[in-house]
């Protein structure tokens, strides 16, 4: 599924992808973000969210943890391998801290739990965008180091 607002309070061009194998989560999800002016895609467990991922790069990816198949560490896992700077919040209805831990070494954003309030879901999906921002500019900015060192004076 794909759907964008269009108009100009869109946000910048943003894609999201939403991995839950509970269809109502990804209803709440998608709908909620679509109505914030955001392209967003979903995928109804791990295999397939991990394929869309390799397919097409996303600024933000939520994942739920638990899902038959590749779980939602996993998913983490491969979607950064493939695309270090996708944001990656991890939600969850089973939160341990061992397994919050896990999810911030391996490279989440954050870790929420279920239920979740959209008013955060909001904030966050803003704050993960920034992060994303920075991280990019990050990178051109160490390209540009390289390049520029790599030129005689």
């Amino acid at each position: 599924m794909t759907a964008k607002r269009t108009g100009t309070d869109a946000p910048e061009q943003a894609t999201i992808l939403v991995v839950d194998d509970e269809a109502v989560v990804r209803e709440v999800l998608v709908g909620f973000l679509t109505s914030l002016g955001y392209t967003v895609h979903e995928a109804e467990n791990g295999e397939h969210g991990v394929r869309m991922a390799t397919e097409r790069r996303y600024d933000i990816v939520f994942t739920d943890i638990k899902m038959p198949g590749i779980s939602g560490v996993q998913v983490l896992e491969r979607v950064k391998a493939v695309e270090p700077t996708t944001q990656v919040i991890v939600l969850t209805g089973y939160g341990s801290v061992e397994s919050a831990v896990e999810c911030m070494k391996l490279g989440a954003f954050d870790y929420v739990g279920k239920p979740f309030h959209l008013e955060a879901i909001e904030v966050l999906v803003k704050r993960a965008l920034e992060r994303r921002g920075l991280q990019t500019l990050v990178a051109l900015y160490q390209l540009s180091q390289s390049v520029f060192s790599a030129v005689p004076v």
